[in-house]
């Protein structure tokens, strides 16, 4: 799922295009699918569903739920809020390999999978994570990863 803008420094593209290469998963991003289409100027794949919702109004709970949570930032803050807080309520976490994301930093969480840019290898790091993980897999973008040190250290800060 998507827990943030549809925005491509984001990753909103790469996101996109592993539902593209991946139609046997269902794929989730927290916003409307019009407000996608402004990014993505094309037809989006069926197997994307769209719900415009926050933290406070069900996105906490479909991030709990979520056999792998996506956070495919090409870019980030040094650190991310969104990315923090789904860590800290999700253990299974994929991020995409850069040389200045945060991702970097969080390597160290459990189930953390670092995937490759090209989008074709990274469909087959996912279908072989899930074949470990489950046959019914559901999966979720996010502005996510992190453990629960670095949440309570966030929420110390702000």
């Amino acid at each position: 799922m998507f827990h943030g803008k549809p925005l491509i420094a984001k990753g909103i593209l790469y996101f996109i295009e592993l539902a593209i290469i991946l139609p046997e998963l269902s794929f989730f991003i927290p916003d409307t699918k019009e407000n996608v289409k402004l990014v993505f100027n094309a037809d989006l794949p069926s197997n994307i569903f769209f719900k415009n919702i926050t933290w406070e109004t069900g996105l906490l709970e479909i991030v709990e739920k979520a056999k792998l949570v996506i956070n495919p930032s090409m870019w980030s803050a040094p650190i991310e809020g969104a990315l923090v807080k789904s860590a800290y309520f999700n253990n299974n976490v994929a991020t995409v390999k850069t040389r200045f994301g945060f991702e970097n930093e969080v390597s160290f969480v459990r189930n953390h999978l670092r995937l490759s840019p090209d989008f074709k290898v990274a469909s087959v790091q996912i279908l072989d994570f899930f074949e470990t993980k489950t046959s019914n897999c559901f999966v979720l973008f996010s502005l996510i990863i992190i453990n629960s040190i670095f949440l309570n250290l966030f929420l110390a800060i702000i």
